[in-house]
């Protein structure tokens, strides 16, 4: 009987796991969609200051690692042990700067098509002076010597190219149903920048540029048949780099424990560094791996050193500080309205947390070696000048974005805890903004640059007409992140616009309509609405089916939130469902 009952016992409690683990992951998604909204309705007030700490941080615990992984290499070569922090804290002072200063610049600034193109234009001449007079160094042909100086111009071009992407992607109508508008324009800008890089044999950058690529389209709202497309370029690109090169295959092999020579030193080095650290580190100046038995450990591989020297809360305190950067970006995301920062800010927050990623990964050995630094931490002037001057237009975008609006008991508030005078400036840029998006809007598919025009402006072939599904011509849809939405006032002037054309359609006259479809008219309504003698037939007037309402979409990570969704939209005066 005892035995009975605790069968029975043991069988209810598996039966009601389910149910248990419905109800964790319902608090999990419940609590996910509070934060989410508290986020999208939380002022940026003190976001600047928050990312002007966390670089920072980052740039001066680079500096006393720096310091301690290089102190041993320098003295065993007769210099100076403080010989590579100097230069860093140069460098470091450059891009504090750069960093001040980019703060303070107007966005509008950016929405200018020469600035942009200079910017590209910048970017390519760089990379050709590192094919014409560039130094080689690890069989990567990737540097430019000034004097006793040696600068990176691939990582210098990361901010570059990233600008650049993020104004011709938000100035293009139609991403979402024309991949052509994505792609065309990045042919002339995107591509041969990698080209180049891809001749300097720097597979390592690459990765990062590609990582940026697929980011800023999935963040424009591309479809999944062209997301796909330009996935599949990117890894056949990638294998057959690969397959091409023994080196990097055998470091593909290592990472699965098939070590050839010395193909897996660097890598078991770097484990043995983190296990030899542990929990709390065996003290900083103080690892044995940085004595000539890990390479790099300055610069790749820092990270490992960070984890003998200071332990696991040495590691989870670069983690927390990069997660940290993430939050701050995201949060920029969910209040902008200009699309133009929704792109940047996103494609700066791949671009550094997915740099960090692979590093962390390649000294854990779940990637292959590659030569990617650690984002403001690993020694190199050029990256570190890069990503202070990132994170200024960050601190730009965080000061000046014009914000989602929040309704909240039948008010709606844009400026919550702000100052005057920091609505006064979000309001200037907020006019642009709107000034921009009511000419996309108008332009609707036709805005922007692709094939077509290029075909047009040779005389080789017509404009084609941009058309829907429908058969109709219609605005752009692409609203996956920082579309700029109007105001409730825009809103509520522009439905009134297409009410006043639906009601000149509608007040036609039945007479008219008949005449119009061919059909003989009444006797009772001779003369009622005859047209003048020297006008021309009525044409009949085009019978398009209502336009659906489109819901604005999520990326595909949120797609599931939907509530969220319709949360944002009652925030920006849209219909609320419950």
């Amino acid at each position: 009987m005892t035995s009975e009952t605790a069968s029975s016992g043991t069988q209810r409690a598996h039966a009601d796991e389910p149910g248990l683990l419905r109800k964790i992951g319902g608090g999990i998604y419940r609590g996910a969609q509070r934060e989410f909204r508290r986020v999208s309705m939380s002022s940026l007030r003190g976001l600047p200051i928050l990312l002007a700490a966390i670089a920072l941080s980052l740039t001066a615990l680079g500096l006393i690692m720096v310091l301690s992984a290089s102190s041993v290499e320098q003295i065993a070569a007769g210099a100076s042990p403080f010989t590579q922090v100097q230069r860093q804290a140069i460098f470091a002072v450059i891009g504090v700067v750069g960093m001040v200063a980019l703060s303070f610049m107007p966005v509008t600034w950016y929405r200018n098509k020469w600035v942009m193109h200079s910017m590209l234009a910048l970017a390519l001449l760089m990379q050709v002076l590192v094919l014409a007079i560039g130094t080689t160094v690890n069989g990567n042909r990737n540097w430019i010597q000034f004097g006793g100086i040696s600068i990176q111009p691939s990582e210098l071009s990361k901010l570059l190219i990233t600008l650049w992407m993020s104004w011709v992607l938000s100035q293009q109508g139609g991403i979402s149903r024309y991949f052509r508008k994505a792609y065309f324009p990045l042919l002339f800008g995107f591509v041969p920048l990698v080209v180049l890089i891809l001749l300097g044999h720097d597979v390592g950058t690459l990765m990062i540029y590609a990582m940026m690529l697929l980011g800023i389209l999935w963040l424009a709202g591309m479809n999944y048949r062209g997301y796909l497309i330009a996935l599949l370029v990117i890894l056949l690109g990638f294998g057959a780099m690969v397959l091409t090169s023994p080196n990097r295959l055998a470091r593909i092999f290592g990472v699965f424990g098939q070590c050839e020579g010395s193909t897996c030193d660097q890598s078991q080095s770097g484990l043995a560094a983190l296990a030899t650290g542990g929990f709390w580190g065996v003290g900083l100046g103080r690892s044995r791996q940085k004595y000539n038995y890990l390479p790099e450990a300055h610069n790749d591989y820092i990270f490992a050193v960070i984890g003998e020297e200071l332990g696991l809360l040495g590691t989870l305190l670069i983690v927390i500080l990069y997660l940290a950067l993430l939050y701050v970006c995201i949060r920029i995301i969910l209040r902008t309205t200009d699309r133009f920062i929704a792109l940047a800010t996103g494609t700066i927050a791949i671009w550094i947390i997915g740099q960090a990623s692979i590093n962390i990964a390649m000294v854990t050995g779940m990637l292959p070696v590659i030569g990617v630094p650690l984002p403001f931490i690993s020694y190199g002037g050029s990256s570190l000048i890069s990503l202070l001057a990132a994170t200024g237009v960050l601190i730009a975008f965080a000061r000046q974005t014009p914000l989602q609006p929040i309704v909240a008991d039948g008010s709606t508030t844009y400026y919550a805890g702000e100052t005057p005078k920091e609505r006064a400036r979000r309001s200037r840029l907020g006019r642009v903004v709107e000034a921009e998006q009511t000419r996309l809007d108008a332009a609707g598919d036709d805005a922007g640059f692709d094939i077509y025009d290029l075909l047009a402006v040779f005389g080789l072939g017509p404009r084609a007409p941009q058309k829907g599904r429908s058969g109709s011509t219609r605005p752009s849809t692409n609203r996956r992140v920082g579309q700029a939405r109007t105001t409730p006032s825009g809103r509520a002037s522009a439905n009134r616009r297409q009410g006043s054309g639906s009601s000149g359609q509608r007040k036609t006259t039945r007479p008219q309509q008949n005449r119009q479809q061919g059909q003989p008219q009444r006797a009772g309504q001779q003369g009622a609405h005859r047209p003048r003698a020297t006008s021309a037939a009525t044409p009949k007037p085009a019978q398009s089916k209502p336009q659906e309402k489109r819901e604005s979409k999520l990326p595909p990570g949120l797609a599931p939130l939907k509530s969220i969704r319709r949360g944002r939209e009652h925030r920006s005066g849209g219909p609320r469902k419950e």
